[in-house]
């Protein structure tokens, strides 16, 4: 069976609005934007997963190949992914990727759709997946169920998010100008650094659909914080050991001299597919840079990828499928991020239930089965890191103020003993 920690592990490896650090000033105002959302969800009639239905315009399949080097130049990691992707002309789509090569104890298989407002993605273990040696029938796997808040496919795998770029990208940008995509390449998920670039692109001049042509992510260091209340999309660190490790990557960019002219990722589009609906990447490139580890002023190159669409079908007739990917098995995990907050002191990153029939829960007040003390909030790692350093320095502060006088307290009992 696909664990909660199996998944939660595959996620480390790879309407939300960014925050200006210097500008949160409407917090009060989003926070009763949240609870009036909150009572509109359970006065309106709840949504179904039949009630979610797909007319795309195509559907596109090819494969993304990435490749890592280390600082020497070295290459030390190659994949291959393939992709399928479809999308209508309301801004709704599905991802389905899977993976060339996938470990025996990895996701291999994710299929995503979007609603326009949610991510419903289901996640597959590799169909050699051995249990006690013996291979595991299809029949018996089971799929995983996470739903995340949209746009953006943060928490999916690198391939998915570049295949998101380059099919959805510049749609999403022609709808919502002033908005900011993250930097994929940073773990939007996980990492604060993510949301804190300029993209500086160009529409294809000859797509009659918008279709990004080049983009470049440039550093912005007015977004940088080490708090992550400025950051709602990027998870709670799980401990104090990897807050520190988080807060070290981040002052690496806040100590970069030039931080406006460092450009950390570069993408193409060298041939497009223009139809009169629609248009996308028939093959896109891309590169990225990691700040180099012996001189932080500097960069090398540490991914490169390409995108080659191999094969595509319109749709005139525009037929209604299923909007939400089909989930396997019974008694299926969910990984429910649509509860996701954090203030000051406490924080919900995801909440756990299992469902035995095989329907998403669109509606956030549908009946389901959670499960006891996993959806509760709890403190920041950051607020009980605090705390902590805190209590150990008030505890140090008054040994020191003790010492001194402990230290005379013994010299006067010697000086009266030799009296």
């Amino acid at each position: 069976m696909l664990t909660i920690g199996g998944v939660l592990m595959w996620l480390t490896r790879k309407n939300r609005t960014v925050i200006h650090p210097k500008q949160d000033n409407n917090k009060n105002k989003r926070l009763s934007a949240i609870i009036a959302s909150g009572f509109s969800l359970l006065i309106t009639p709840a949504l179904t997963a039949q009630d979610l239905t797909f007319k795309p315009l195509f559907t596109a399949q090819g494969v993304t190949g990435c490749e890592s080097l280390n600082f020497r130049g070295e290459i030390i990691y190659k994949g291959q992914t393939f992709f399928e992707v479809s999308k209508d002309d309301q801004g709704n789509w599905q991802i389905n990727t899977k993976d060339n090569m996938p470990t025996e104890d990895d996701v291999d298989a994710t299929h995503s759709s979007y609603d326009g407002t949610n991510i419903y993605s289901s996640m597959y273990y590799n169909s050699d997946k051995k249990v006690n040696g013996e291979l595991m029938p299809l029949k018996n796997r089971h799929s995983f169920g996470m739903i995340t808040r949209g746009p953006f496919p943060i928490d999916l795998s690198f391939p998915d998010m570049m295949t998101w770029l380059g099919f959805l990208g510049g749609d999403y940008l022609s709808r919502n100008i002033e908005s900011k995509i993250p930097n994929f390449s940073f773990d939007p998920a996980g990492n604060p650094v993510s949301w804190a670039f300029d993209l500086d692109y160009q529409l294809h001049p000859m797509a009659r659909s918008p279709v990004l042509q080049t983009g470049a992510f440039r550093l912005n260091p007015s977004l940088l914080s080490k708090d992550l209340i400025h950051y709602p999309e990027v998870r709670e660190p799980p401990g104090a050991e990897e807050l520190q490790a988080l807060e070290f990557a981040i002052q690496n960019y806040m100590n970069v001299t030039n931080p406006t002219t460092l450009t950390m990722t570069t993408f193409e589009v060298k041939e497009i597919v223009d139809e009169e609906r629609f248009a996308f990447p028939k093959q896109m490139t891309w590169e990225d840079y990691d700040l180099h580890p012996t001189n932080r002023q500097l960069r090398y190159l540490s991914w490169r990828g390409t995108l080659q669409v191999t094969n595509w079908i319109a749709h005139p007739m525009r037929e209604t499928r299923p909007l939400l990917p089909k989930l396997v098995g019974t008694n299926i995990s969910f990984m429910d991020q649509r509860f996701q907050f954090r203030d000051e002191n406490n924080q919900l990153t995801f909440r756990l239930y299992t469902l035995n029939d095989h329907v998403w829960p669109v509606s956030t007040n549908a009946r389901i089965a959670w499960r006891r003390g996993e959806h509760q909030s709890l403190p920041r790692v950051s607020t009980v890191n605090r705390a902590s350093v805190y209590y150990t320095n008030l505890i140090m502060g008054i040994i020191l103020l003790l010492v001194p006088v402990a230290i005379f307290a013994r010299n006067l009992w010697r000086r009266s003993k030799q009296k």
